[in-house]
């Protein structure tokens, strides 16, 4: 009977510690298939075309052309290399360069969710990439940086086309927090309004850019586009004639306003 209690015990004692070192295993595996997911996430899958990298801002077609695959010659593509132009580029951008390629690879599919010809579910596709991407290198970078406040308008910019609004706002305010006299967060903000059919929200965000001290031109102009597809003509025909003197060139609001509003009515 001792010898049966005994070996009983031992196979119970063998039969946890075979528990123990499965259980390690199984976990052991559950983390090495997340860190590989998340490496498939991150991963960098974009090839720029010769068109793309022609209307690319110069410091898109710098990083792009320093990135690692082009100088190796592994894109379908060779995209021509200035060494000056990196070199400047990748000092002016500082901390965020090893990233930016996310950022220019956003940057083509927003312009590809903007082309009309292509078929909607083609382009809720490159609004999703394009949030996808931007949020890669955004999320590395921090308020502050050289490239933060562009970075921040073209995710929220991706996140309103990708139906994301809430969030697209939640973007836009902080960031118009942060500095409150940056004219392009007024007017992307109120455009995803008035997308929304909040006009008046949109036209009271544009004045309060006026009030921060925000660059006028864009603001006033803005509020005369928007006063005129309200029908309300004497509000438009007033900030026209202010974003004229601001330097804002407003012939298309001039020919659509009746002429009794100072407008060609044509």
């Amino acid at each position: 009977t001792g010898w049966r209690i005994a070996r009983t015990t031992r196979g119970a004692g063998f039969s946890r510690a075979s528990h123990a070192r499965t259980s390690r295993f199984m976990w052991a595996s559950v983390a090495i298939l997340a860190l590989v997911a998340a490496g498939e996430v991150s991963a960098f899958n974009f090839q720029p075309t010769m068109k793309d990298f022609y209307i690319y801002p110069a410091y898109c077609k710098a990083k792009l052309a320093d990135f690692h695959r082009n100088r190796a010659g592994q894109w379908r593509v060779k995209l021509p290399i200035n060494e000056q132009q990196v070199g400047y580029w990748r000092e002016v951008i500082g901390p965020d360069w090893s990233h930016m390629h996310h950022f220019c690879a956003g940057l083509t599919y927003i312009s590809k969710a903007n082309d009309s010809m292509l078929p909607p579910p083609a382009r809720r596709t490159a609004w999703g990439r394009a949030v996808e991407e931007i949020s890669y290198t955004r999320g590395r970078s921090a308020p502050g940086h050289p490239f933060w406040e562009q970075m921040s308008l073209k995710y929220a910019e991706a996140l309103g086309g990708a139906g994301r609004f809430d969030e697209a706002m939640g973007v836009l305010t902080e960031l118009r927090a942060q500095n409150p006299k940056g004219v392009d967060a007024y007017v992307l903000q109120a455009r995803l309004l008035k997308g929304k059919g909040k006009m008046d929200e949109a036209m009271a965000l544009l004045k309060a850019g006026l009030d921060a001290g925000a660059k006028r031109g864009p603001l006033l102009f803005y509020l005369a586009e928007y006063y005129f597809d309200t029908g309300d003509f004497e509000a438009a025909q007033k900030f026209a004639t202010e974003a004229n003197a601001a330097g804002m060139k407003m012939d298309r609001l001039w020919s659509k306003l009746p002429e009794s509003y100072g407008g060609r009515g044509d």
